[in-house]
């Protein structure tokens, strides 16, 4: 008779124990990473018109790639538009396939490269630091305010964050696995190509830096030059779709290469400028709300600076930091956006701080607490004073979210203060993660019924759908263009006359002081009106205005 193969608990091996344990252990992190992942970057993705002008103008430019299945070139009416490469518009496209063209399905591939990036920190740091430390790294990344942003917006940057994160992981596994140490460099320069797919050469970064993390710690510098030929890896995987574009569009791809790298670095584009230590409160703030907590693990880390250069890992982590800060505070052009390819090195570092804090180190959390408490509690008197100096521009929505962190950073001082390190961590990590999602569940609905393209646009689009035709004068958000469903010419000063007159339904989306300082002398009438802000323009009145004729001209015998 054949024995049975069943194997009871009592009976289990050791090992076989200990490897259940792990692989519990392993699975409990990635559910907590994921359930912080999707608490900030998931939640209320749909709400918000796409923000003028990056996010609705690569989103008009991946719709017209769907409505003529094109893979291939991105265009804007009809002309090539290579102001990035690819591979935001195929995911796009993707994500329009299975769920339509609307706000949620262009920001969903950034928000789900959000959570790929969490879960590249968690096994990234995981083998380094424990998994305590990896969970905390993930955790202080999603709750922190520049990642919780910009990983819901339809823009290039969360695919580059995540692909030079996933290089940074796979380096520093081939250090620590001998037999596949080649293997893991060779996945480390393919992600780079995702990159370079996503925002073009600034995707080479973590080679130079792996190039200068080998010079520092195997003191071989002429070895670590052995490595250099697997840039040509990167560049082969992403030219193929380089190549094509440069041949069907030669100018456009120079242009690329040129005035959105090269031009962009040496000169100011669009009045994006700033000094020297524009990025200083740039992480400071994106960092919020743990921002004190990363002054801490940095001071941490240069009181024992010595030790940690000659720890490699730490010492990686460094570079990954000061190399793109230094690279980007050198730029002409800056843009906060720019410096989140840092901010999951930031993490983990910060990470590390909190996991040495819970492990004897507790004395080390209250000043960041005391900071974060005293800050939080600054913002939210100040929001009350606005609120009632001007409550239209600071509701309570606005104060709810830094009401409830100021709370909840009092009650982890408390535990702190008690002997309850633990608890004060996890406490301080519900209070990132109830921050964000207040943020973007009762703060960003309030920002949206203040912003004017959306209403009016679609209002356009009503018009238009009656047989009307749309123009616009001092207006030129790409906005207006998506959510009408149509390009809207411009028109000057004199024309504005011209249409007002015609016989036939004409409509305008005009700015409310461009049209007084127009001031047309054919009657018109305001079709809808919608006062508040546009994000590249600030306060302002936007109006659809009509010529009254909302019947077209019987037609001719």
């Amino acid at each position: 008779m054949r024995q049975s193969s069943t194997v009871s608990l009592a009976d289990a091996s050791p090992r076989h124990r200990t490897i259940s344990g792990s692989n519990r252990r392993l699975l409990s992190g990635v559910i907590v990473v994921a359930l912080f992942s999707l608490s900030t970057f998931f939640v209320g993705l749909g709400t918000p018109a796409l923000w003028d002008r990056d996010e609705t103008i690569y989103a008009l430019a991946a719709r017209e790639m769907q409505a003529r299945n094109d893979w291939l070139m991105p265009t804007i009416q009809g002309k090539p538009f290579l102001e990035k490469p690819i591979l935001i518009y195929w995911l796009a496209r993707a994500s329009y396939a299975g769920f339509g063209v609307d706000e949620f399905s262009s920001r969903l591939p950034s928000a789900v490269f959000g959570l790929l990036t969490c879960l590249t920190i968690f096994f990234m740091a995981r083998p380094l630091w424990g998994g305590e430390a990896a969970i905390l790294s993930a955790i202080v990344f999603s709750t922190s305010l520049l990642p919780a942003v910009v990983f819901r917006l339809f823009v290039p940057d969360p695919a580059l964050t995540f692909f030079s994160s996933l290089a940074f992981a796979f380096y520093l596994r081939s250090a620590a696995t001998a037999g596949k140490a080649r293997l893991f460099l060779l996945l480390a320069y393919a992600a780079m190509a995702f990159g370079f797919l996503s925002k073009g050469p600034i995707a080479l970064f973590p080679a130079a830096i792996f190039l200068m993390h080998s010079w520092l710690t195997r003191k071989r510098p002429l070895a670590a030059l052995r490595y250099l030929w697997l840039v040509g890896l990167t560049l082969a995987l992403a030219s193929p779709w380089f190549a094509y574009a440069l041949y069907a569009q030669r100018e456009s791809m120079a242009e690329f290469f040129l005035f959105e790298n090269l031009y962009r670095f040496a000169s100011v584009i669009e009045g994006h400028r700033g000094n020297a230590m524009y990025y200083v409160p740039v992480i400071l703030l994106g960092m919020f709300p743990w921002s004190f907590f990363l002054i801490a693990a940095l001071v941490s880390e240069w009181k024992i600076r010595g030790e940690r250069f000659r720890d490699p890992t730490v010492s990686l982590f460094l570079l990954w930091i000061i190399v793109p800060f230094v690279a980007l505070s050198l730029s002409a052009t800056k843009l906060p956006h720019y410096l989140l390819i840092v901010f999951p090195a930031v993490a983990c570092l910060t990470g590390k701080f909190l996991h040495e804090a819970n492990s004897g180190r507790r004395s080390s959390l209250i000043a960041p607490l005391v900071a974060t408490a005293c800050f939080t509690i600054l913002i939210v008197q100040f929001l009350v004073f606005a609120h009632f100096a001007a409550p239209r521009y600071a509701p309570a929505a606005a104060l709810y979210p830094f009401f409830l962190l100021s709370v909840l950073s009092l009650i982890a001082l408390v535990l702190v203060l008690r002997g309850h390190a633990r608890q004060a961590v996890f406490v301080s990590c519900a209070s990132g993660a109830l921050f964000c999602a207040g943020l973007f569940a009762i703060s960003l609905p309030w920002v949206e019924s203040l912003r004017v393209m959306r209403p009016i646009a679609l209002a356009a689009r009503s018009a238009a759908d009656r047989g009307g035709e749309i123009y616009r004068f001092g207006v030129s958000e790409p906005s207006l263009s998506f959510y009408s469903g149509r390009f809207i010419p411009s028109v000057t000063e004199e024309r504005l006359e011209r249409l007002l007159s015609r016989r036939s339904p004409i409509y305008v989306v005009v700015n409310e002081m461009k049209l007084k300082e127009a001031a047309p002398k054919t009657a018109y009438k305001i079709i809808e009106k919608k006062a508040g802000f546009a994000e590249s323009r600030g306060p302002m009145t936007l109006l659809l205005i009509g010529n009254g004729r909302d019947e077209p001209p019987p037609a001719r015998r």
